[in-house]
């Protein structure tokens, strides 16, 4: 049989997706047998997806720390912004100026 005529179809020649409920259809044991979990799947999934929340890092750090930048950001926005009155260290540091070179 060609590899084309086992593949299911999405767009085009519906016919191998007709042969397969068709298939399906002839024979009712399989057609019961397709609501129930091969219980060997299940495990690996299971396996597959113990192993990968194992190697998972939690995400409250990167949360934590970016909501604090997230205010500084928004703080000195506003501040330059002349939304709020700049802290006295930081009216002195703009005082200073750059250093020339």
């Amino acid at each position: 049989m060609p590899r084309r005529q086992r593949d299911l179809a999405v767009l085009g020649d519906v016919r191998p997706l007709r042969q397969a409920v068709e298939r399906l259809l002839d024979d009712p044991h399989r057609l019961v047998d397709l609501g129930e979990a091969d219980g060997e799947a299940v495990v690996v999934v299971a396996d597959v997806a113990d192993r990968v929340a194992s190697w998972r890092k939690p995400l409250w750090p990167v949360a934590v720390v970016g909501g604090i930048a997230l205010l500084v950001v928004l703080w000195l926005g506003l501040t330059f912004g002349g939304y709020l009155p700049a802290p006295a260290w930081l009216v002195q540091f703009w005082a200073r100026g750059l250093p020339s070179p």
